[in-house]
């Protein structure tokens, strides 16, 4: 059977935001998210059909209470193996144990094909909410500019010069430094002007 190939819009939908639901905070790691496991399920049964997709867990070892597995997920349809992911779990309850290895490697395999990969990325909280995305380097550059250009005076102009020391070379940054500091060395020099005794006064 000829294999098809993943459209635009399957790609969109596999990395399609999950719901805020999908995402609670790691037990024991609170920094950390963790995905549940029944929305890459449910993910994977929107984009391949119930029964379009095949997981095989691989018991690896046991350690005290911990427990590992590898899992394999294969999309017919499509061709997709992705192979060898290992998923723990360490709950008390051994077949818990066994479930929670399972589904830890489910998540992640998910997130090689695309499900929950902001979260992996660490762009999720643990409440499911996004974080602010870090600005790419030109992005930073173009809102220090314009933040030089606001400057209401030299000092503002100065200050920000000296916390962007890494773009001191920048040709635009230091244009734009330049020019508001012209402006207000301009501004701050007052004419003199003549007093009827013929003195000067500023």
């Amino acid at each position: 059977m000829e294999t098809k190939k993943l459209t635009k819009e399957i790609l969109a939908f596999l990395k399609k935001p999950l719901p805020p639901d999908a995402v609670k905070q790691h037990p024991t790691k609170k920094y950390l998210s963790t995905i549940k496991a029944i929305y890459v399920v449910e993910r994977l049964n929107e984009c391949f059909g119930i029964g379009g997709w095949i997981i095989n867990n691989e018991f690896v070892e046991r350690h005290n209470a911990f427990v590992v597995v590898k899992s394999n997920l294969h999309i017919p349809e499509y061709g997709i193996i992705v192979a060898d992911i290992f998923g723990g779990n360490d709950n008390p309850d051994l077949g818990d144990a066994y479930k929670g290895a399972c589904t830890d490697a489910l998540t992640k395999i998910g997130s090689y094909i695309g499900i929950g990969m902001d979260v992996y990325k660490g762009l999720v909280e643990p409440d499911g909410s996004y974080k602010e995305p870090t600005p790419t380097r030109e992005e930073a550059l173009v809102k220090t500019i314009a933040a030089v250009l606001k400057c209401k005076s030299s000092a503002e102009v100065a200050a920000i010069w000296k916390a962007n020391p890494d773009l001191k070379e920048n040709a635009e940054f230091k244009a734009a430094v330049v020019k508001m500091g012209d402006k207000y060395k301009a501004k701050d020099t007052k004419p003199e002007t003549q007093t009827t005794d013929g003195g000067a006064t500023a």
